[in-house]
């Protein structure tokens, strides 16, 4: 019967004290990962449509013919009136104007509206962007580099992410938003 006097273990007051203090410490972590989560989501993000330039470039440089993307909501026709996260469509443009001809050219691949609110912005090349078969960057506004900004709106622009295409056509993802606003 004595070892029943001689167990222990915590009082009311010491639990409460430890909960107070785990809410403490939680509250204090919770901005730091909600940071983590929409920095990993932006880059994400970034990375798919990296992979979509990537697939740009490469069936360029295998159909030796300029391929183009443009911003589509129904993944049939380009619309300048659209942004590049409402949707898009990449297709073969042999006269390499930038707009959708369905009666000679091909549709390669369509992609949907990205969700979660994150958009992507165009420095350059707003209404359309391809390459040519040597694999070389072309758009809108003429040849040379253009950056894609992937961003959460309301975020911090440290968050952000750039997809960068140099003058050869390369493109990489860099971090922040370049000094480029998140609209």
């Amino acid at each position: 019967m004595d070892r029943f006097n001689h167990c222990r273990g915590f009082t009311l007051v010491e639990l409460m004290a430890s909960l107070v203090l785990v809410a403490i410490l939680v509250t204090m972590a919770a901005p730091v990962f909600q940071d983590m989560y929409i920095r990993n989501k932006t880059y994400t993000k970034a990375s798919q449509w990296l992979s979509v330039l990537n697939l740009l470039r490469s069936e360029a440089v295998k159909r030796n013919i300029q391929v183009s993307l443009c911003p589509s909501m129904d993944g049939a026709s380009c619309d300048d009136e659209l942004d590049w996260q409402d949707g898009w469509i990449m297709f073969t443009d042999p006269n390499r104007n930038g707009d959708f001809e369905a009666a000679t050219e091909l549709i390669i691949n369509t992609g949907g509206s990205f969700s979660g609110s994150y958009i992507l912005v165009a420095t350059r090349h707003k209404d359309w962007f391809g390459y040519r078969p040597d694999g070389t960057a072309v758009g809108n506004s003429g040849s040379g580099n253009t950056t894609f900004l992937m961003c959460k709106p309301g975020a911090e622009q440290s968050l952000s992410r750039r997809v960068v295409i140099s003058v050869v056509g390369r493109p990489r993802i860099d971090a922040g938003s370049g000094g480029k606003e998140c609209i």
